[in-house]
């Protein structure tokens, strides 16, 4: 599918209403544009999940096994490694 860091268009639908909202989040210049904010959005979506992904599988962890895949993440995420 391509490097994991590269962009990939797609194509979204949307309600006219959330279009009305994005477009006036750009004229309040709170986003470039709307795929700005579709970005945006995605990744705190994606987010969110993960999170919630952690805490389920975090529950079935030991404290010191927490701590090791926590030290693991930053060190990940520091050295810029994302897994698909």
């Amino acid at each position: 599918m391509g490097s994991v860091n590269a962009e990939h268009p797609i194509s979204v639908r949307l309600p006219g209403y959330v279009v009305k909202k994005i477009d006036e989040l750009i004229e309040r210049k709170e986003f470039h544009s709307r795929s700005d904010f579709v970005r945006f959005a995605v990744t705190m979506a994606l987010g969110q999940i993960m999170l919630e992904e952690a805490r389920g599988v975090s529950k079935e962890l030991t404290q010191e096994e927490v701590k090791a895949e926590a030290k693991e993440a930053l060190r990940k995420l520091v050295a810029g490694e994302f897994e698909d």
